[in-house]
């Protein structure tokens, strides 16, 4: 995992706490309390995957499948299951557009990065290509 996906991983539990708490004080705007920890639950925990594949030596790099896999578990588990077995939970389709708004947020993030990569990668091997000739002009 990279310093900069690490930093994100921070970033994101430490909303998702503070989310949480202001929901257990009944703080700040309903949608926030009642929605948020549903946005951000898909990405933090594909962040999370990621960070403890790392610290077992495993590379996992979350695809198009595994997010959306993610996303229909969570969907079935919190939205669908347990609402059944406890009160506790409400089964609420407006939290299963928030876990979906928070997978396509992911996707986003996730293609948006590897779209960079590639340019990188691109422009590097434009530049390795071009060699300069001994009168200063430039070969392919």
């Amino acid at each position: 995992m990279s310093a900069r996906r690490a930093y994100l991983l921070l970033l994101l539990l430490s909303a998702y706490y503070f989310i949480h708490w202001a929901q257990e004080h009944l703080a700040g705007p309903e949608w926030v309390r009642f929605y948020a920890k549903d946005l951000l639950f898909i990405p933090t925990l594909m962040l999370a995957v990621q960070g403890a594949g790392m610290l077992g030596g495993k590379v996992f790099q979350s695809g198009f499948r595994q997010i959306m896999l993610a996303t229909v578990y969570s969907i079935l588990v919190f939205e669908v299951f347990l609402p059944v077995f406890s009160e506790r939970y409400a089964g609420d389709w407006k939290d299963a557009l928030a876990y979906a708004t928070g997978a396509l947020c992911m996707l986003s993030l996730q293609f948006a990065g590897s779209a960079a990569r590639r340019n990188r990668r691109y422009q590097s091997d434009l530049n390795q290509s071009a060699k300069p000739l001994s009168d200063g002009l430039w070969q392919q």
